[in-house]
């Protein structure tokens, strides 16, 4: 229904959607990667609600899974759960060991679609997460646009602002810390980045101010942290909106991150999210809980629920490992079945290292396992989760230029709830490949 909508309508809305447009003026404002040519799905994608009714089950089923692998394979240590994810000892440095993690509260989730089956193939946990704007401004900017807008109520499509539930959540953080509902929520990120990208994230906290925060952007080096508390230009923070983290720098970050999390352990500050939060969800839990799976230590119930859902994964080490119940030694094996898996380093982001076995070239592969191998880093080896190709269009010369290409969701996850939103994105016109990244980007509508 909606691509036969697309191609009915193709001049009017290749038009009305021309990065260049009076329409698209907002978003190139807000300095969102949609605005650039040929980034922006028309029409938006939609999904059977069903999906979303999957997404949650299933992402239940995974925080269930890790406090019971946390408590159990680990017995409530930190510095297991570090050694398993084969954490650095700088990363280590920033976990607060006397309290347990609150598994997968805040993060969007990479995940493939495949009929009826998702697949998980990224955690991406933490506030860090990208893209929140860029759901919601380009939600609204679908819904208010002529055709368009007609078309998602025609078909009672429906989405949420994800920023309105963040907001939420951050409430609720000034109001456990015993802060005003006032107090300023300070944007956090280093200064090199928001130099980079300064309006997306002004962007961020003026969604945030929509819904009633007092939020203003801050790079991490301006926090004045003390015994009183934690000031911006001298006006006490109630909260702060975590977008700094580790990455991709542990050492050079560490010690402008000290004082902040310091005083949000005494409880001077809220933090929304925790970094320790955001660690325990370190890429690398994925080969921890699909070990887990295949040994048949995760209950039965979230078991049958996670199957699929969690793809066979592995830190990438010279030694045996488990496939489908059969033991194999692991480097040669993975040369042999090149065409089925992803090697990638088990931390960074934006695509850093991920190769898909099936778009790399035999001798190129092989060289990767030589450098995964001797890397400082642990690295991963995972099962590569397919779809089948789906046509994208985008605004092209005054109509909608469609092409046959591959593409992926992200759902987000808020204080726990998920789906709190949901996204699409799909590989850049004219790169058919199924590593999504620096892509088309859309806000996905639930029917």
């Amino acid at each position: 229904m909606v691509a036969e909508f697309g191609r009915r309508h193709a001049a009017a809305l290749g038009t009305y959607f021309d990065p260049d447009g009076k329409a698209m003026e907002t978003v190139r404002q807000r300095g969102l990667f949609a605005a650039e040519p040929e980034r922006l799905p028309v029409p938006p994608p939609v999904a059977p609600v069903e999906l979303a009714h999957r997404i949650g089950a299933a992402h239940a089923a995974f925080r269930a899974a890790l406090a019971e692998i946390f408590a159990h394979r680990m017995g409530g240590s930190w510095q297991k759960l570090a050694e398993d994810l084969r954490l650095g000892e700088t990363t280590r440095r920033y976990v607060d060991v006397r309290r347990p993690p609150l598994w997968a509260r805040f993060g969007r989730p990479d995940i493939v679609v495949h009929g009826d089956h998702v697949t998980m193939v990224e955690p991406n946990v933490g506030t860090s997460c990208g893209a929140l704007a860029d759901a919601d401004i380009l939600g609204r900017l679908f819904e208010d646009a002529p055709l368009v807008g007609d078309l998602l109520r025609g078909m009672g499509a429906r989405r949420r602002d994800v920023l309105g539930a963040v907001a939420e959540a951050v409430g609720a953080a000034l109001r456990e810390h015993g802060q005003a509902p006032d107090a300023l929520v300070a944007v956090t990120e280093f200064a090199a980045d928001l130099a980079d990208a300064g309006p997306h994230y002004e962007a961020l906290a003026a969604e945030l101010r929509g819904h009633g925060l007092r939020a203003e952007v801050a790079a991490v080096e301006d926090l004045e942290c003390g015994p009183a508390g934690v000031r911006l230009a001298g006006v006490p923070c109630g909260a702060i909106y975590r977008l700094c983290g580790e990455e991709p720098d542990p050492v050079g970050h560490l010690p402008f991150l000290r004082a902040l999390f310091a005083s949000a352990r005494a409880g001077r500050v809220a933090v929304v999210d925790a970094l320790d939060d955001q660690i325990a969800g370190h890429k690398t839990i994925l080969a921890v809980v699909s070990e887990e799976l295949d040994a048949g230590r995760v209950a039965a119930e979230q078991a049958a629920v996670l199957d699929g859902f969690v793809p066979w994964t592995r830190i990438f080490e010279d030694g045996p490992a488990t496939f489908r119940g059969e033991r194999v030694d692991l480097v040669p094996w993975t040369l042999a079945h090149q065409q089925d898996l992803v090697l990638k380093p088990g931390a960074g982001y934006q695509g850093r290292g991920v190769t898909l076995g099936c778009e790399t070239a035999p001798e190129q592969w092989q060289a990767l396992i030589g450098e995964a191998l001797g890397a400082d880093e642990a690295w991963m080896v995972q099962s590569l989760a397919r779809s089948a190709a789906t046509d994208v269009s985008v605004s092209r010369a005054g109509g909608l230029f469609t092409e046959e290409t591959f593409v992926e969701y992200g759902y987000y996850a808020v204080a726990g709830a998920a789906p709190a939103a949901a996204i699409r994105r799909s590989a850049p016109i004219g790169r058919r490949t199924r590593k999504i990244k620096q892509s088309t980007i859309s806000p996905l509508f639930f029917v």
